[in-house]
């Protein structure tokens, strides 16, 4: 319960930044990619170097990675299957990745790994839609229901409960 009320009030954190909403969807987008693709590979050094780079919500990604790093837990069988039919069952591709694994870094990608492959698609598939829709969702939280919710008594009780503070301040620890 102490971690969903933590996780709720991350997002909300979020939601409630300076960032744009442009730069927190960016953020989730990186985030969900990190998420579902192996931080084991080549093609996450150059998300982490675009996160980097390009002015991003870190928070945003960070909680984007951790949330579709459990989902993707629960659909590993359905990424799988979407890197096995590419990587496999579509012949008229077998020449293109014979090419690409002979080029010299590009087989520690792991792009010919069924489920890495299956879950790039995929993120690449979600890349926009989830874009779009986070950047709406943040413009719309602050327009219509930014001040509704902090109105809210679960709300309230939340943020001055001292156990949420006691463990949101466990970050500073060290800092």
């Amino acid at each position: 319960m102490v971690v969903i009320a933590i996780l709720i009030k991350r997002l909300v954190k979020i939601l409630k930044s300076e960032s744009r909403p442009g730069q927190i969807a960016l953020g989730f987008v990186t985030g969900m990619t990190l998420g579902f693709i192996s931080l084991k590979t080549l093609i996450a050094l150059p998300l982490v170097i675009f996160v980097i780079l390009v002015r991003v919500n870190i928070a945003s990604v960070l909680f984007s990675y951790l949330l579709f790093r459990l989902i993707s837990y629960f659909i590993y069988p359905v990424l799988n299957r979407i890197g096995y039919f590419f990587l496999v069952e579509l012949d008229s591709l077998r020449p293109l990745w014979t090419k690409l694994y002979s080029i010299d870094l590009v087989p520690y990608t792991r792009f010919n790994n069924t489920l890495i492959f299956g879950s790039l698609v995929i993120s690449v598939l979600l890349a926009i839609p989830l874009y779009i829709a986070v950047k709406k969702l943040v413009i719309g939280y602050r327009e219509k229901y930014e001040e509704k919710i902090k109105k809210w008594k679960i709300v309230k009780i939340f943020s001055g409960s001292r156990l949420i503070k006691w463990v949101s301040g466990l970050k500073n620890i060290g800092a």
